[in-house]
């Protein structure tokens, strides 16, 4: 394949939006990806919608604020504000809404709550490492769920959780009934044993 932009030279590589054959003067890395001249034009953004820390995110501090901190504060520290509020005020409803349900209900909250905490984790170390490539990060909502779906690791710890606290719910189950139905049964079983003595005699 020849290049689109010089047709005398043998295309090396294609761009990764447009597929357009490209030669080496052609191509352009940008955030990891090959871009041709015009879809790096378009790619551009803007205007600063995503995060402009403009510098290299550490480790150290990114492991304090999203093991140590309410969920949303490690958004907020990679300059993703509207990420990060959202991300802090679903954190403390799910918190007021798992202290103050009560019975079985509160389970559910807390479970959402877990959920919430580990998905802005992983999610945060996730947006990190595009931001230190290069990438630009927009801050919008909708990729939270987006980032939830596609992550193996957090989805199967997120179905751990649930089992073991359905497994929990299910044996409290069990257990409440046993306390109420053997009773009940040794009770049923003394009256019919009297009974049959009675008649016996």
């Amino acid at each position: 394949m020849q290049c689109l932009y010089h047709p005398d030279r043998t295309g090396t590589t294609s761009c990764n939006t447009c597929g357009t054959w490209l030669c080496d003067e052609c191509a352009a890395v940008v955030g990891g990806r090959v871009l041709c001249p015009a879809c790096n034009t378009v790619s551009a953004p803007p205007h600063p919608a995503y995060s402009g820390r403009g510098r290299f995110i550490g480790g150290g501090k990114m492991i304090l604020l999203s093991f140590f901190f309410p969920s949303g504060v490690n958004y907020m520290y990679m300059g993703l504000i509207k990420r990060g509020v959202t991300a802090l005020a679903g954190f403390f409803l799910l918190l007021y809404l798992a202290i103050t349900t009560p019975g079985a209900l509160s389970t559910i909250f807390v479970f959402g709550l877990i959920t919430c905490y580990l998905t802005c984790i992983f999610d945060g170390f996730n947006i990190r490492r595009r931001i230190n490539a290069g990438e630009h990060v927009l801050d919008d909502n909708s990729e939270i769920v987006k980032n939830l779906l596609r992550n193996k690791p957090l989805m199967t710890v997120i179905a751990v959780i649930l089992a073991v606290s359905m497994l929990g719910s299910l044996f409290n189950f069990a257990i409440t009934l046993i306390t109420n139905i053997v009773p009940l049964l040794i009770i049923i079983l003394g009256v019919y044993l009297i009974l049959k003595h009675r008649k016996k005699s």
